[in-house]
């Protein structure tokens, strides 16, 4: 088999990696260069400004460096100028042969200046996008196109001072020659460091030979104090550092391994190096796969029952190789299970099934500020007289049942297994089976069922910022929150939406006494009515033909209980009138 157009696959494989995936490849080559030194020789890499490019182009460029055992000319020519090549063992679960060479020349065309030494003897290789052609590969040194014309040999003028007799340094060009590759592309993270927090967050930790450091400070003089180079040492020794309890849970072939960060310290002072906040990610070889901070990792945690407290809870699920295939796509992005993507929802489900006590005990202590609904009683007596229209009625297995349900609508029956134990002091409980924790809502099916006379109706928690009870970003002008996994809607007390009610009827009550509280509590209650209606009445469409997974989801999304609230006129109407009981009637000029 042969490929007929290079330029094409290579460019369609760069368009799967992420936009830093070149520092990540890169780094692993010098890791992997170093880890083959003889006799455990400990080794270093060093990401900087290039001296010699500085010099020749005046231009400041990017270069690795690493005292790892080197390439020769031969080796260069076998290794990098082909596609899928590599000096160490090519797997699915290893190196690939082509990750830098991919995700580095498609973000630098103008090429990859590559100078190693062995045994004092250095060569060069240039690797780039010919514009003419549009094709990749070696560019071509000499007058004959022979296969010695694409490497040169380079005097020990060129050799950095990191490296002595052995070693590589891969020079990063840009799109041209007069781009600084010093700066970051555009639109990452900290981008004063962002070197530092790509490899930190990228890496768990780094092999015991292997010291890593990178220029700060860059675009300074090299006289200032700043311009310095700092050490990576991967996220396991910030939390490390960080962390006030430590300890890990057993889940079906993999292990999640969390952290709780030490409350009252400002953490956001290490944000531009580490992640150093609440995050979930998948931790395979020492490196972190599926990385979520911000709201997106504050949402997995809530999954994982990590309802409060997400910004100071870290965890990394590690699967099993024992029990599992494990692979990377291509672009190293994503972890692979079995060829599938990773299984975060019943993850999710065995986490909470065997959720640490720490935690839950950092949760209750946070929740004293939390404003847990006083109103459920009363929304449940109101729903009860419209139960029909909700489809309320649950339904459990009984062989003398007068109802037909399914599988679906009962939850299934539980798969035996032996009680699951996590590695520290976390409950015990039993992982499998398709029971769920509530039953669902149709009664369509086979199976005998009797119906449960219960109203399984989600619970209300107000959070707000001044409570610490919501993180920035997390359901930032948004109403409300649902999550399924513990069945709870959280309200967002700081959502104009709800304040523009409080404040419009506490002017029109201003001349009553104690009236305040009684504004916001009912208020509260008739918006907490309109997010129970519309959460239920969602959830009554859950597994019908018309509604798969994701549609359910999306409507019952942020975005979507925002635009649920938005209505006024009615949930005016019960306000106005809840408080002409309590706080008597307004006056008729106060009414608009």
């Amino acid at each position: 088999m042969t490929v007929e157009n290079t330029g094409f696959l290579v460019d369609r494989l760069g368009e799967d990696c992420e936009p830093l995936q070149w520092v990540r490849e890169l780094t692993q080559n010098s890791i992997e260069a170093i880890l083959k030194l003889p006799n455990g020789e400990s080794g270093d890499i060093v990401w900087d400004v290039d001296s010699f490019t500085k010099q020749m182009l005046d231009k400041r460029k990017l270069c690795i460096m690493d005292t790892g055992i080197g390439m020769t000319g031969d080796e260069q020519r076998k290794y990098i100028n082909r596609l899928s090549s590599s000096s160490g063992e090519q797997a699915l679960d290893r190196n690939f042969g082509i990750g830098a060479k991919i995700a580095g020349v498609t973000k630098h065309p103008a090429g990859l200046l590559y100078f190693s030494w062995q045994e004092n003897v250095g060569s060069f290789l240039h690797l780039w996008k010919d514009p003419g052609t549009g094709a990749y590969g070696a560019k071509q040194l000499g007058v004959e196109a022979d296969e010695n014309s694409y490497v040169r040999v380079v005097s020990d003028e060129l050799k950095p001072s990191l490296i002595s007799s052995h070693g590589t340094k891969v020079v990063l060009m840009g799109s041209e020659d007069d781009e600084d590759t010093m700066k970051p592309p555009f639109g990452v993270r900290a981008p004063t460091k962002w070197l530092r927090r790509y490899l930190n967050t990228r890496y768990f930790q780094f092999p015991s030979r292997v010291r890593i450091r990178v220029r700060e400070g860059w675009d300074l003089e090299e006289s200032n104090q700043n311009y310095t180079l700092r050490e990576v040492k991967g996220q396991k020794w910030f939390l490390s550092e960080k962390s006030e309890q430590n300890g890990q849970v057993a889940l079906t072939g993999a292990v999640a391994h969390w952290w709780i960060l030490r409350e009252g310290e400002d953490l956001t002072q290490n944000f531009s190096h580490h992640a150093s906040s609440g995050h979930v990610a998948a931790l395979y070889q020492d490196e972190l796969y599926e990385l979520l901070e911000g709201p997106s990792g504050a949402a997995l945690l809530q999954r994982f029952g990590v309802v409060f407290g997400y910004e100071r809870v870290v965890m990394y699920v590690q699967p099993s190789s024992v029990e599992n295939r494990i692979s990377s796509n291509t672009a190293r992005t994503n972890l692979l299970l079995n060829s599938e993507r990773l299984p975060w929802s019943e993850w999710a489900k065995e986490f909470r099934q065997n959720f640490p006590p720490e935690i839950e005990c950092m949760m209750a202590e946070i929740t004293k500020n939390a404003t847990a609904s006083s109103n459920y009683d009363a929304i449940k007596e109101r729903l009860k007289r419209l139960k029909d229209l909700f489809r309320f009625s649950r339904y459990r297995p009984t062989a003398k049942g007068d109802f037909l349900v399914g599988n679906a609508v009962t939850g299934g029956e539980p798969k035996p297994q032996e009680p699951r134990k996590s590695t520290n002091t976390s409950k015990p409980g039993t992982v499998g089976g398709s029971v769920g924790d509530m039953y669902a809502l149709f009664t369509q099916g086979t199976t005998p069922a009797e119906p449960i006379a219960t109203f399984d109706i989600p619970r209300v928690v107000w959070v707000t910022k001044a409570g610490g009870t919501r993180m920035d970003g997390v359901l930032e002008d948004r109403a409300a929150k649902y999550i399924p996994e513990v069945h709870q809607i959280q309200a967002n007390g700081d959502f104009r939406g709800f304040a523009d009610m409080i404040e419009r009827y506490s002017k029109m009550y201003a001349a009553t006494p104690g009236s305040g509280p009684v504004v916001e509590q009912i208020v509260r209650e008739w918006f907490e009515q309109a997010l129970v209606e519309a959460v239920l009445g969602l959830l009554a469409l859950k597994d019908s033909p018309q509604w798969n997974p994701d549609q359910v989801d999306k409507a019952l999304g942020e975005e979507a209980l925002t635009t649920a609230m938005m209505p006024r006129t009615f949930v005016d109407y019960y306000i106005r009138r809840a408080l002409g009981t309590k706080l008597g009637k307004l006056p008729e000029k106060t009414d608009s």
